[in-house]
């Protein structure tokens, strides 16, 4: 297999495009592309795949000996460090086929793809294995945006490695130009407070995103969105300086029409409160040594964060994201610092969040007065709460959630904290504190005995030092007659720190 290596070091730059039309596709040169189909992979670890053959079988193995001859195998291999070993164990040489074919519908000659499932254990599409189909159909068609899966064999039965995309199907122009030019758009990953996030892949590198929709209509009058506008190149300009381990990256911004896009790195093990429900649902909780890993990621990210004079406001396990399904993964903290681009008033003055996660401070002031960083402790102690005991440390049958936050009132002796140690209790009582100047800051809570763990300080480190080292290199994979490779190696910097701005609260 050869490779040939080119270094991506262009700069990601802002596009304002506000006149951005259909139009402006129609005056594009329609070159067909090289390849008739793209998998575009959902993994960091796998690469994207063009498919230039008629025909290209994925596996894990190029030749299988067959008494004394060679059989050809798979024309894609995928490496043991591509898959989850469990996952990689359950592929077979020839996992999957694609094939484009020619068929007569209606008396008209077209082209068709479809997957024909070649493995022992069976591929997923959608979610849905191809061996449990009739024996009769061993194939199906392949559609844009489907979903292809190896077998996995835990909780959840397959692992979704790539999305399928035929590049001569036509997407949305509701979807800018601009928009489709640089980033393939597939499916919906979720809707937040100010408008849908999908899943996109860079066409360049093939690398996943998430794209954050923001409506223009969000803001409360036209005759704001000049004064708006200026102010929201400036915020976001500052959220695209913010690097760290533990905090989701903002790649790329463009203004368009009707809408703002906002392209941010893609996280694959999903948020924590998916983690924590998934947790619920099997009656179990977070084991405590891997509750702390998961908190002092998300301490560090908010001590960077403050340093930077940004205070996240918002914080909870919705807005706290996985980079993989591995229980030991790094966490990154997102969606900071947009309310105060979006609205009228600033935002440490508007009354938002999830009621649950707010500091008594900011139920009792109801938007009358400027809050602290403090209030960020509040919600990471709640956090806390929740990942050491499975359950919210206000609710109650009345409804009367305020009163209980106001006051403090909370439980650390009912049955759910029977194996939680008197050292994560204590560190829970300083952050829950309702006075925000007796509330312990994040400085201190470094020094607290439960956090004066060597063995968890190390694991985080060696998960740091993994991300890095992935961060490093991708690459596109290229499919000839001949099974050789083109690769791209895109370059991504490490974590380092700017210097330190005059506070700010976004």
């Amino acid at each position: 297999m050869e490779f040939d290596s080119q270094q991506n070091t262009e700069p990601v730059e802002y596009t304002w495009d506000s006149q951005d039309s259909g139009f402006q596709e129609s005056q594009q040169s329609q070159q067909q592309p090289e390849y008739w189909g793209r998998l575009y992979p959902m993994r960091s670890s796998l690469r994207k795949i063009d498919l230039v053959n008629n025909s290209v079988k994925v596996g894990v193995a190029r030749f299988k000996k067959i008494d004394d001859h060679l059989e050809v195998g798979a024309d894609v291999v995928l490496e043991r460090s591509d898959l989850p070993t469990n996952t990689f164990l359950k592929c077979s040489r020839v996992h999957f086929e694609i094939r484009r074919v020619e068929v007569r519908v209606l008396g008209v000659h077209t082209t068709q793809v479809r997957i024909f499932d070649r493995s022992t254990n069976g591929t997923y599409i959608n979610g849905h294995c191809m061996k449990r189909w009739s024996d009769a159909l061993k194939w199906r068609v392949l559609k844009t945006n489907d979903v292809i899966g190896f077998p996995d064999g835990k909780s959840v039965p397959n692992y979704d490695a790539f999305i399928f995309i035929d590049p001569l199907v036509s997407i949305s122009s509701q979807i800018p130009y601009s928009i489709r030019k640089k980033y393939q758009v597939t499916v919906r990953l979720g809707a937040g407070t100010f408008g849908e996030v999908s899943l996109v892949f860079d066409k360049e590198n093939g690398k996943p995103c998430a794209m954050k929709t923001i409506l223009k209509d969000t803001f409360v009058n036209n005759r704001m969105l000049n004064s708006l506008q200026k102010k929201l190149v400036n915020e976001l300009d500052i959220l695209q300086s913010v690097k760290h381990p533990n905090v989701i990256q903002l790649v790329d911004v463009l203004d368009c029409k009707k809408e703002h896009f906002l392209v941010l790195e893609y996280m694959e093990g999903k948020d924590l409160e998916h983690r924590l429900e998934r947790a619920r649902q099997n009656n179990e909780q977070l084991e405590e040594k891997l509750s702390k890993l998961y908190f002092y990621q998300i301490l560090q990210g908010v001590q960077y964060l403050h340093r930077q004079g940004i205070i996240h406001r918002d914080l909870k396990p919705a807005n706290i994201l996985l980079a993989s399904d591995q229980k030991e993964t790094i966490l990154k903290i997102t969606d900071f610092g947009l309310s105060k681009v979006l609205s009228p008033a600033t935002m440490m003055k508007t009354l938002c969040g999830t009621k649950m996660f707010l500091a008594p401070e900011v139920i009792e002031g109801a938007g009358s007065y400027e809050y602290t960083e403090q209030v960020d402790v509040w919600s990471m102690g709640v956090i806390l709460y929740l990942c050491l005991s499975g359950v919210e440390p206000f609710y109650t049958d009345t409804g009367n959630v305020d009163e209980l936050i106001r006051e403090a009132v909370f439980d650390l002796d009912s049955t759910d904290w029977n194996n939680t140690s008197e050292d994560a209790k204590a560190v829970i009582n300083r952050m829950l504190t309702k006075d925000p100047n007796e509330r312990i800051r994040v400085r201190e809570i470094y020094q607290m005995l439960w956090l004066q763990d060597e063995e968890m300080i190390e694991k985080a480190n060696e998960l740091y030092s993994v991300l890095d080292s992935s961060n490093s290199s991708s690459s596109t994979m290229t499919v000839d007659s001949t099974f050789s490779c083109s690769v791209e190696e895109d370059s991504l910097a490490g974590f380092p720190s700017p210097p330190s701005k005059k506070r700010r609260t976004l």
